[in-house]
C-alpha cells in the first residue's frame, strides 16, 4: 500500500567507515527540513522524537539494515537502507539514491512493507529462561565444531522430525534469500506470513526443508554438548544439552519502498542472478572480478 504520511525525523545508523556519507547525508536532510538524530548500536538514541513521524535510515551493508530493523521493531517506526556493503539485498538503495529518498520521506511518497519477524526463547533442561530475542532473518542452531548433534522437531505440541545433522534454520520469508538459502531452502517472498524450517547437513538420504503457517510454534530440543544459537548472525549462546528452543511469528518490521527502490524480484534476479542463463552469470563474475582488482589498484 502507499503511504501519505509524512516522516520528519531520521534516526540514522551508519558504519563507522561510512562516516562521510553519514555527513552528506545528515547535511542533505536537513536541507530538506527533517531533523536527524544519531542511532547508536546498543543505546539505541537519547533524543526525543514522535514514532508517528520518524524513520530509521542505515548506511552499510545488510547488517547494519537488521540492527536498524531491530530498533524499528523496538521503537514502532520504519527501516530503510543505504547500501554501501557488497550485496546489498536487504539494504536496497544505492547512495546516489539518497536524496530521492530523504525527499520522498518528507513527502510521504513511499511504499510500506510488512515483515514478519520471529520471536525466539531459549529455556534449559530445568525449564530457566535463558534469553529472548527478535528476529528479522532467522534463528539458528548448529554444532561448534565437526560433531553431530540431535534435534528433535515439535511443530503446535506435534513431533515433527528427529534430525542428527549439523543444526537446524528456522526463518522468515525475509530470511529465505540469506543462510537458508545457502542450505538449500526454497525463497519465499518477503511479505507472506509463514516460517521456514531448514535442517543442516542432515544425517539422512531424504533432507526436506518445510514451511509452516504463521500461527504455528516451533520448539527444537538439542541433545549434544556443542551446540550455539544465533539470531540474525549477531546473537549468540551456548546451548546446554537437553535444552529446548520455541519460535514463533511475533509482530512485524515496517520497510519504505521508493520509486527508486528495486523490487524483491528485480534484486533476486539482478543480485542473485535467479534464473539467469549460464551467459550472464559469468559476465557477473568478470564484472565483479574486475571491480575487486581496480578497488585493489
Amino acid at each position: 500500500m502507499t503511504s501519505s504520511t509524512r516522516r520528519t525525523t531520521i534516526l540514522l545508523l551508519a558504519r563507522r567507515v561510512d562516516a562521510s556519507l553519514r555527513t552528506v547525508a545528515s547535511q542533505l536532510a536537513a536541507d530538506i527540513g527533517l531533523t536527524v538524530h544519531d542511532l547508536d548500536e546498543s543505546g539505541g538514541t537519547a533524543e526525543a522524537f514522535d514514532p508517528a513521524s520518524a524513520a530509521i535510515m542505515t548506511i552499510g551493508g545488510d547488517g547494519t539494515f537488521l540492527v536498524g530493523a531491530r530498533w524499528a521493531a523496538r521503537l514502532g517506526v520504519p527501516v530503510f537502507g543505504i547500501n554501501t556493503g557488497r550485496l546489498g539485498f536487504l539494504a536496497e538503495l544505492d547512495p546516489h539514491d539518497l536524496q530521492h529518498a530523504l525527499e520522498a520521506v518528507w513527502n510521504g511518497a513511499y511504499e510500506e512493507i510488512h515483515r514478519p519477524l520471529i520471536i525466539t526463547a531459549l529455556r534449559t533442561a530445568e525449564d530457566e529462561a535463558v534469553w529472548m530475542h527478535t528476529s528479522l532473518n532467522d534463528v539458528v542452531l548448529r554444532t561448534q565444531e565437526i560433531t553431530v548433534a540431535h534435534y528433535d522437531l515439535r511443530v503446535n505440541g506435534e513431533p515433527c522430525a528427529e534430525i542428527d545433522g549439523d543444526g537446524l534454520i528456522i526463518a522468515t520469508p525475509t530470511g529465505s534469500t540469506a543462510y537458508a538459502m545457502s542450505a538449500g531452502g526454497p525463497i519465499i517472498v518477503p511479505d507472506l506470513p509463514c516460517m521456514l524450517l531448514v535442517p543442516l547437513a542432515p544425517h539422512a538420504l531424504m533432507p526436506r526443508s518445510l514451511v509452516i503457517g504463521p500461527s504455528s510454534v516451533v520448539q527444537v530440543t538439542v541433545h549434544g554438548t556443542s551446540v550455539l544459537a544465533a539470531v540474525d548472525a549477531t546473537h549468540t549462546w551456548h546451548v546446554a544439552d537437553g535444552s529446548t528452543l520455541e519460535a514463533r511469528l511475533d509482530g512485524t518490521v515496517t520497510t519504505l519502498h521508493f520509486a527508486s527502490s528495486p523490487t524483491f524480484m528485480t534484486r533476486l534476479h539482478d543480485t542473485m542472478l535467479f534464473g539467469a542463463p549460464l551467459r550472464i552469470r559469468d559476465l557477473a563474475r568478470h564484472q565483479r572480478s574486475s571491480h575487486r582488482v581496480s578497488e585493489r589498484t
